[in-house]
């Protein structure tokens, strides 16, 4: 289902999801609109273990797609038996539609979830980036698919503290299984913050395949806003402790120790 609102002279459709019974696919549609200009949209269709499934409309991805153009340095993938690098080809298609949006374009979201509906005002830096998140994430890219599952349960425009919250959640269900499984678990969040500094690699080096191919200001500007956020993952023990330990002070049984 796709649903927007006449927002004063901009409009912006930026989530519909919709999940199908059948197949148990998940579409997740970001659509601007925007003043005198076209609607810019994009879907991303999630099978029921969160991956992306890919879309080859549109012809083959660009040049710039290819595995070998500037690598992650991080990479595992091996250009004898991957053609193109996962998110860049998942991006290549967004890239073309974002193309003519400037960074600093400010507009009112309205997100609207089965269960919920948000509404806030965004640039589009900072809406791409919740797009990009998203794409990297459930693109099969081996490093950053490792936050897969909240992708899975994407949450738009969450904030760093919520990001922290999400990701530090999902890495101790993930040992929670793997200790059901009689696999070895981790408990310090020490994994975690290893996850986030090759996250951060990544991003480092997947902004430079973007600006050799092409100098978007806006999906640039979304992966440094991404970044950021995984510079705060990689302290996730420190912050646990003085963001959201307090939250939790029911469970202890001295809590201002």
């Amino acid at each position: 289902m796709m649903v927007g609102q006449e927002l004063g002279s901009c409009r912006l459709w930026v989530v519909s999801m919709r999940r199908s019974k059948k197949n148990e696919r998940v579409e997740i549609t970001y659509k601007f609109t925007l003043p005198g200009k076209p609607d810019f949209q994009h879907t991303v269709t999630l099978d029921n273990c969160g991956n992306l499934l890919q879309s080859d409309e549109g012809g083959e991805p660009p040049e710039w797609a290819r595995l070998e153009f500037c690598q992650c340095r991080l990479c595992p993938l091996k250009t004898s038996e991957t053609e193109f690098c996962p998110p860049a080809r998942s991006m290549s298609k967004m890239m073309s539609v974002f193309s003519e949006i400037a960074s600093f374009e400010v507009t009112e979201a309205e997100i609207i979830m089965p269960n919920r509906t948000i509404k806030r005002e965004i640039s589009a830096q900072e809406g791409l980036r919740s797009l990009l998140g998203l794409v990297m994430a459930t693109s099969g890219c081996p490093i950053v698919g490792k936050l897969k599952p909240m992708g899975r349960f994407h949450l738009p425009f969450s904030d760093g503290l919520e990001t922290l919250y999400r990701a530090i959640s999902m890495y101790l269900t993930a040992q929670f299984i793997r200790h059901l499984e009689g696999e070895t678990a981790e408990w310090s969040l020490s994994g975690l913050e290893e996850i986030y500094r090759e996250i951060h690699s990544v991003n480092h080096d997947f902004s430079d395949r973007l600006r050799e191919a092409t100098n978007r200001e806006s999906i640039l500007n979304g992966i440094a806003i991404l970044d950021a956020l995984a510079q705060m993952g990689g302290a996730a023990k420190a912050l646990a402790i003085g963001k959201l330990k307090p939250l939790f002070s029911m469970y202890l049984s001295d809590p201002d120790e």
